[in-house]
């Protein structure tokens, strides 16, 4: 059927139907990464971290008048990295600063080019928070963060032990009756609190993982999910972040706040666009608030940064061309989250091939 409204139809406009979805941080927000204080900046490229590393030894006895006991100091080992950099651009003519924006009439359409800086910062900006996001999910349940892009490929290794990466299979998996769930989770607590790092306090798992523990019957027996009654959880903000949380899982040497995330950002080749999940299927990971886990913001490799000592979360610039014919808002970020305690957590694969 022809479409016979024109602009001389009387109509109202509503408010823009609204399908660009904002960047979940449940992760990053968890960890406590929003606070200044987990904050760091520098105005160098490279992020030289020490290891330390040490015993539980207790102090030993001696006759009180002999030699003291001499106590071996602690180890350390460094790693430097390079921190990884962002820098995209957005790029607009004058058409963009006179079309108008969703919900507004076809007559407020007016040059505004504060409108356009804005948009192409807010596109740009949405975009730097997904890389955070996918930081803590790679390093959570890898010890590593993946640098992959234009002119770039590396590994930044925090120097998790092996054994906290662990690959259930055979009658282990949680999708076997077999599994013991509850005697499972003590001992990768165990393996965290061994290691001296904070007692878990919650754990965070892909949406199938964290169903097959809860329809275990023995772990529903010490599942309680009171504190949404009580109003210590709030579901609204848990919602917005496609994250839920499923109860207090409480046992023999460990309680734990259970939640699913089902976050996901994309990624393109320049033609296909392909969907993922920042939890990979079936994982699980175990941690703490308490982690000493921080945000490294490095070196700005812009001159004009000058002023700033080159230290910035984010610089945001804007560019003319010189014959006025476009302009482009860039802005550029060399962030780095850094696991300062990296056998603080635990990641499970919690269903394998057999």
């Amino acid at each position: 059927m022809t479409d016979l409204t024109n602009q001389y139809t009387p109509r109202t406009m509503v408010d823009a139907m609204r399908q660009i979805a904002r960047p979940t941080t449940f992760l990053y927000e968890k960890l406590g990464l929003m606070s200044s204080a987990k904050i760091k900046r520098h105005n160098t490229k490279y992020i030289e971290l020490d290891k330390v590393f040490g015993n539980q030894l207790v102090a030993g006895y001696v006759n009180r008048h002999g030699p003291a006991h001499v106590v071996g100091k602690l180890g350390y080992s460094n790693v430097i990295h390079v921190s990884p950099y962002l820098k995209e651009k957005y790029v607009f003519t004058s058409e963009d600063t006179e079309v108008r924006d969703p919900g507004m009439t076809i007559y407020d359409g007016i040059a505004n080019i504060d409108a356009a800086v804005m948009n192409a910062l807010n596109v740009l900006r949405d975009r730097f928070i997904r890389i955070d996001e996918l930081q803590i999910a790679q390093a959570l349940q890898t010890g590593k963060i993946t640098v992959s892009g234009d002119g770039v490929s590396f590994e930044i290794d925090f120097g998790q032990d092996a054994g906290h990466l662990i690959t259930l299979s055979g009658t282990a998996r949680w999708t076997e009756s077999t599994s013991d769930k509850l005697t499972q989770i003590g001992t990768w607590c165990s393996l965290i609190e061994d290691k001296g790092a904070p007692t878990p306090t919650w754990m965070i798992g892909e949406k199938s993982a964290i169903q097959n523990l809860i329809s275990d019957t023995n772990v529903k027996a010490f599942l309680d999910n009171r504190a949404i009654e009580i109003g210590s959880i709030r579901p609204q903000y848990l919602s917005a972040q496609r994250a839920t949380y499923v109860g207090t899982l409480t046992y023999i040497g460990y309680s734990l706040d259970l939640y699913t995330y089902q976050g996901l950002y994309e990624t393109t080749d320049g033609s296909t666009v392909t969907t993922n999940r920042y939890m990979t299927t079936s994982n699980v990971i175990l941690g703490s608030d308490n982690a000493d886990v921080r945000k490294h913001y490095c070196k700005i490799e812009n001159l004009k940064a000058k002023d700033l000592g080159f230290r910035a979360d984010m610089f945001p610039l804007m560019v003319e061309m010189e014959d006025g014919s476009a302009a482009y808002v860039q802005l550029e970020s060399a962030p780095m989250v850094g696991l300062h305690q990296p056998n603080a957590f635990v990641c499970v694969t919690t269903t394998s091939a057999s």
